[in-house]
């Protein structure tokens, strides 16, 4: 690993440009016993609790921290669109709202989230925040089932849509050639998949296991264009969330001419 701070060093030196080693850190994940300790150059990097990548804050145990923040980055994208009458009573219609929804609210909702393994408290909060909004948006109470509420608006539960980012993003990764470090490390970790490892990939496969989609070695082998995956993974998850709808709603009798 210190090949990596080493090589960035070195070529901050051939290019001329400075590497500030007190703003440089590093997160160990799943954190071993014994120490590591890197340098940059002849200074020590410092060991951090958490660091931010990408728009993305993340823990030792690989966990995102700002769960919080994406909603509150959607809920302010809600504020910002109610200038042009997304709200639920005396705004615009409800396929226009639901679609503002989706282009607008739904992708800075769920930003970065696809390459996280996401807590059952995590994934409730963000449910739970489309839920409320979907409820407004439709004029509806709070207490109406969450069934009806994604049903009356053909929208999937949360972790749906998130399924569908990170099983795209993992083909997208299979689709890359061997010689590139992030499909070696897809090769690595997936050659050693366990039941229970707390790995990216793992939870790849259980995905894949869950919506009737093809292993996770098959498409390691053979990846799918592009576009042919983009439509396979949306047909099967949507097939999957909208059984699953029906199926809550029946139990309800209330719900019985929704299904």
């Amino acid at each position: 690993m210190q090949t990596m701070p080493h090589d960035a060093f070195y070529f901050s030196s051939k290019e001329r440009y400075h590497l500030n080693s007190s703003k440089t850190n590093f997160l160990t994940i799943n954190k071993p016993k014994p120490d590591f300790n890197f340098k940059l150059g002849m200074s020590d990097i410092t060991e951090t609790p958490t660091v931010e990548h990408l728009g993305m804050t993340r823990d030792n145990k690989g966990r995102s921290i700002d769960v919080d923040l994406r909603i509150s980055t959607a809920r302010n994208t809600m504020y910002a669109l109610m200038g042009a009458s997304l709200h639920g009573h005396n705004g615009l219609s409800i396929q226009a709202s639901i679609k503002l929804w989706s282009i607008y609210v739904l992708p800075r909702l769920t930003y970065g989230l696809e390459t996280l393994i996401l807590h059952k408290t995590d994934m409730e909060k963000l449910n739970c925040f489309q839920r409320k909004t979907l409820r407004q948006l439709q004029g509806i109470p709070e207490r109406t089932p969450n069934a009806a509420t994604l049903l009356l608006t053909g929208q999937i539960p949360i972790a749906a849509t998130i399924d569908k980012l990170a099983l795209k993003l993992a083909c997208s990764i299979f689709r890359l050639d061997n010689s590139t470090p992030l499909k070696q490390i897809a090769i690595h970790q997936t050659l050693q998949l366990e039941t229970n490892t707390p790995s990216w990939f793992n939870a790849i496969r259980k995905t894949l296991w869950k919506y009737d989609l093809p292993s996770i070695f098959t498409l390691l082998e053979n990846p799918p264009p592009k576009d042919e995956w983009s439509k396979s993974v949306n047909k099967a998850v949507n097939i999957r969330c909208m059984q699953d709808l029906i199926t809550e709603a029946k139990t309800k009798p209330t719900l019985k001419y929704l299904c």
